[in-house]
C-alpha cells in the first residue's frame, strides 16, 4: 500500500514540453505495465507541443478545467469529466484556451 499527496510532490517540467509542469503520482517501478501516473496544471492559454509516443498508450482524464486536445488533426473539445485515449503513434497537442487552469491526471501503459 503506498498514499501520496499530490501537495506534497515537487514539479517537474514534462520531457517534451518543460514549460508544462507536472507532479508524478507513481512511478513505473511502482505500477506493473505501466509508465508513470501524473498530474499536470496548464494555466491559461497555456499548450503541450505536438508529439507521439510510437509504443505507448496515453490515458488523459480531466480533473477540471476545459480546453483542447488535437490528436492527428481533430480537435477534441475537453471539460472536467472528460477521459481521452491516445494511441501509439498518434500526434497529439493539449491546449488549455479557457481563462482557467485546466487539471489533469495521465497514464501511460507500453504499446507492445
Amino acid at each position: 500500500m503506498k498514499k501520496v499527496q499530490l501537495h506534497e510532490l515537487t514539479p517537474e517540467g514534462v520531457a517534451h514540453d518543460p514549460r508544462i509542469m507536472k507532479r508524478i503520482l507513481l512511478h513505473e517501478s511502482e505500477l506493473p505495465c505501466s509508465v508513470r501516473l501524473s498530474h499536470a496544471t496548464l494555466t491559461p492559454g497555456q499548450q503541450v507541443s505536438p508529439h507521439s509516443h510510437e509504443d505507448l498508450y496515453e490515458i488523459f482524464y480531466v480533473l477540471s478545467g476545459c480546453g483542447k486536445f488535437v490528436v492527428n488533426g481533430e480537435t477534441l473539445e475537453v471539460s472536467e469529466g472528460s477521459t481521452i485515449l491516445i494511441d501509439p503513434g498518434e500526434v497529439h497537442e493539449v491546449i488549455n484556451c479557457s481563462e482557467r487552469d485546466m487539471s489533469l491526471l495521465y497514464f501511460g501503459l507500453p504499446g507492445s
